[in-house]
């Protein structure tokens, strides 16, 4: 699912075994970008992006370098001008990041099993 409104960009790239996105956008200047395991493989990989405000950017890969499994990453921007990366690789990784003021960045790579990583901006 992939729901925008106004001038915002969007693009998932999912190969190999259900693998789901879910990015909602409204505004103008929203940008994300989602791979789930693309070149290296994964599984049953879920990632949520949800942009409220203006100029916000947020970007996902998982299993970019290895397989992964299981992870889930989510990435809500209620804010203006933030920007979010997670990268995961490995096995039940879970990444969130709420960015609901103005001005945030935010970096997240995980490898490994069973990692957890908040981040509240």
């Amino acid at each position: 699912n992939i729901n925008q409104v106004n001038d915002s960009i969007a693009t998932a790239i999912q190969a190999n075994n259900g693998n789901s996105a879910t990015i909602d956008q409204i505004g103008d200047g929203n940008e994300a970008f989602t791979d789930q395991g693309f070149t290296a493989g994964s599984e049953t990989n879920t990632v949520s992006v949800s942009q409220s405000g203006t100029d916000n950017l947020a970007a996902i890969e998982q299993g970019v370098n290895a397989i992964a499994t299981g992870n889930t990453a989510n990435i809500i921007q209620s804010g203006n001008s933030n920007i979010s990366f997670v990268t995961q690789d490995g096995t039940s990784n879970t990444a969130t990041v709420n960015q609901t003021t103005d001005g945030n960045s935010s970096q997240i790579t995980q490898s490994g099993t069973g990692n957890s990583m908040t981040v509240n901006q």
